[in-house]
């Protein structure tokens, strides 16, 4: 699959690689028993001069210290096995010459945290039958070169998975003591309606959990105003304790926005905080923030000035590590701008942030009063997508379309409210 035939002969090894690689989507975890970062980035090869017509795509994996300093050469120990860093991952990958889009794409990591001897574990999706060209979710992991696919029980096959988002289910502790990894991993399948999966790591083999119980009938007629945007995807969600919440798990985890108010047929793409609760048996949405840029910390003073540039796609990979201690509280983040670059910032903050909110200030939560909470999840869910529209038409170049589409609504608005009156 990786063929230089078709490239200008005149130049040299280095320039043909550059116009024919790319990476982009790394994804970290913190290691807390080796002490380092495990990052693994998309790199693909495409050979028609377009960056995302790609032929075939990999996995590498590489380790850096606490400090980002890349380890180059370095020797991890897990099982009685030394495994070397960096390294490119051996995925078992269909693929079929004059094909394209093979191999894992979009690949997240997550880490259970507080058990023995856990390994990582590589969400990913890629093609999984050349003839079909079906697309479906795995996992891999990167010290046993175990991999897995993932398959939705009593539900048809759709021609594309992806964009789910893991988490790991905190398990009962009773003895205090240090517990053995868990054989299932769970997924925010979609956010509207609010839908979770558990799968089996070893067979692949997924239900749902929970699903938003309202009919669709009902759900299509509280939909919100703006059409023009959806969430989904994004980062891992790792959990964050509350001694005032007994019986209730919480993650906090960043999914983005797909808007296509503002720039002229081109998305803008920003990264949402959400926290996501359960009481073991109904899931709902706690809080969504507005549409992120995180300031200059991220984009270029151009890319955060016209979002129609390339700081339009701005998307968070991985909650790398979480140190919610209040004397700490220090979040590490990976993110992707323009499907070029893969960069690291630490957000500090995050946890007070979310005990000021005044649903996390409240000893108990409402658990008898589902409907409450499933209103809640709408309205949390809808206004995070309008601030991301918003967002859009603030700060992107107008577009003739969109704008004539606002003038219309606020006429049928106006229209309403004059026969209220």
């Amino acid at each position: 699959m990786i063929s230089y035939t078709g490239q200008d002969k005149k130049l040299s090894f280095a320039a043909m690689v550059a116009k024919t690689w790319g990476r982009m989507a790394g994804s970290s975890v913190w290691l807390e028993k080796y002490g380092v970062y495990l990052t693994v980035t998309r790199v693909y090869f495409y050979d028609k001069g377009v960056r995302h017509w790609p032929c075939i795509s990999f996995i590498r994996a590489q380790l850096f210290d606490v400090n980002w300093k890349h380890l180059e050469g370095y020797n991890l120990e897990w099982q009685g096995e030394n495994i070397t860093f960096p390294r490119t991952l051996e995925v078992p990958t269909p693929y079929e010459e004059g094909g394209g889009f093979y191999g894992p794409e979009d690949p997240r990591i997550i880490i259970e945290q507080g058990v023995l001897d856990a390994e990582p574990v590589i969400v990913f999706n890629m093609v999984e039958d050349t003839k079909t060209v079906v697309r479906s979710m795995h996992s891999f992991r990167p010290f046993s070169n175990f991999t897995t696919k993932y398959k939705i029980e009593h539900q048809d096959t759709k021609s594309a998975e992806k964009n789910w988002s893991p988490f790991f289910m905190p398990q009962a502790n009773t003895t205090g003591e240090k517990r053995w990894p868990s054989h299932y991993i769970h997924f925010v399948y979609d956010y509207d309606p609010l839908s979770i999966l558990r799968c089996h790591l070893l067979n692949g083999a997924c239900t749902f959990v929970y699903q938003d119980p309202r009919p669709a009938a009902y759900l299509d007629q509280h939909k919100h105003n703006d059409t023009k945007g959806v969430m989904r995807g994004g980062t891992n969600f790792e959990p964050i304790t509350f001694s005032t919440r007994q019986g209730l798990a919480s993650f906090v985890g960043f999914p983005r926005t797909h808007t296509d108010a503002g720039c002229d047929k081109e998305a803008v793409y920003r990264p949402e905080m959400m926290i996501l609760t359960t009481n073991g048996t109904h899931f709902y949405l706690d809080y969504s923030s507005e549409a992120l840029t995180f300031g200059h910390a991220i984009l270029t003073e151009t890319q955060f000035d016209d979002a129609c540039d390339k700081g339009r796609i701005l998307l968070g990979n991985s909650i790398a590590r979480f140190d919610d201690a209040l004397d700490r509280d220090i979040m590490t983040m990976s993110f992707t701008v323009a499907d070029e670059t893969v960069q690291i910032a630490k957000l500090q903050g995050v946890r007070r942030l979310i005990e000021d909110l005044p649903q996390f200030k409240q000893a108990t939560w409402r658990k008898s009063d589902v409907q409450w909470n499933l209103n809640v999840t709408h309205d949390v869910l809808i206004c995070s997508i309008q601030s991301a529209s918003d967002y859009a038409l603030a700060n992107t170049k107008p577009d003739p379309i969109e704008v004539e589409r606002m003038k219309k609504l606020a006429e049928e608005k106006l229209l309403l409210a004059v026969k209220a009156s």
